[in-house]
This record gives C-alpha cells, structure tokens and sequence, in this order.
C-alpha cells in the first residue's frame, strides 16, 4: 500500500465494563459522512498494547477481559463473521488494513490501556 501520513496516537484507556463493538476503522461511506470533516481514508490501523492481559489482574499494568477480536468472512456460512480473538502480550504492536472488522470485548477488571493510530 502506498501510505502518505499518520493521524495522531490516542491513547485508550477500557475501564471494567468499556468495550468497543464491532467495527471497521474506515468504509467509503465515512468520506461523505456529515459532520466527520474531510478524513483521508484510513488504510491501516494500530494499536500497542501498555497493559497485560490476565485471567486474575493483581498489578495496576493487568486487566481481565477485553480481548481484541478480528472477524473474518466465513465460507460455509454465507454473510457471517468468524471470530478470531488475539492474546498478544504488553508491548505488542499489532497493524492491520482499516476495512478489517473487529472489536474489544468488555474489560473485567482492571484497566486496558493502548495507543492507537492510523495511517492514510
């Protein structure tokens, strides 16, 4: 992909209960959306993981919950998403194409923390 900037990081923080349904970062309706401005379209997202994800958080760098899911297109099952759920640890720099459907599921306990941007 030819990329050409980078919007600026926000930094997320997903309390017990915050979660994000599922989503695309960009479709081409969002450029004629009103109100939005003039976006370039988004062609891949970022996220960096700041917390650990655990089953028991003790730590204030832990969290419980909160998975990020990718959903893919199933063959057998015509018009459906398959849920692909990642467990990658702290530090973990995770890019991919910004038409890719996913979500964070609701955080437990604790608190997930994540820079996220977006490249045009």
């Amino acid at each position: 992909l030819r990329l050409n900037g980078l919007e600026p990081p926000a930094f997320l923080k997903y309390l017990p209960g915050y979660y994000f349904k599922p989503h695309r970062d960009w479709q081409p309706e969002f450029a004629e959306h009103p109100g939005m401005g003039h976006l370039p379209p988004r062609k891949i997202s970022t996220i960096l993981l700041l917390s650990r994800q655990v089953e028991h958080p003790r730590k204030p760098d832990e969290y419980s919950g909160g998975e990020l899911v990718f959903y893919l297109p199933s063959e057998a099952l015509e018009h459906t998403l398959i849920g692909r759920p990642l467990d990658p640890p702290a530090g973990t720099l995770i890019a991919f194409r910004s038409d890719l459907t996913h979500e964070v599921r609701a955080v437990t306990a604790g608190e997930r923390i994540s820079v996220v941007s977006w490249l045009f």
